[in-house]
């Protein structure tokens, strides 16, 4: 399948199914998270595809890991109903 028709499917098919979790879902923020998650790492590796032939880049592992902690936390704060700090505090450390 070329680029341009993967591109496609996720512009007309991801980002409104993205939209509806976004609206439909105020209850339930572990799917909204996963996806969110999910959406990040195919980001990331898109990026990662992109850049790497530009130069030097840090291990992708790495990279990913610093990508998708202020998901986490903030999905953790969710649940637990602690402050917002640690959201904002995780965007600065990972930033």
């Amino acid at each position: 399948m070329s680029k341009l028709v993967q591109r496609l499917l996720v512009f007309f098919i991801g980002i409104p199914a993205v939209l509806a979790l976004v609206l439909f879902s105020k209850f339930n923020h572990l799917l909204l998270h996963i996806v969110l998650l999910e959406v990040i790492s195919i980001a990331l590796s898109e990026i990662y595809g992109i850049l790497k032939t530009k130069g030097h880049l840090q291990p992708k592992f790495f990279l990913m890991l610093l990508a998708l902690i202020p998901t986490i936390v903030s999905y953790l704060c969710l649940s637990f109903k602690i402050s917002n700090f640690f959201v904002y505090f995780s965007f600065v450390i990972c930033s």
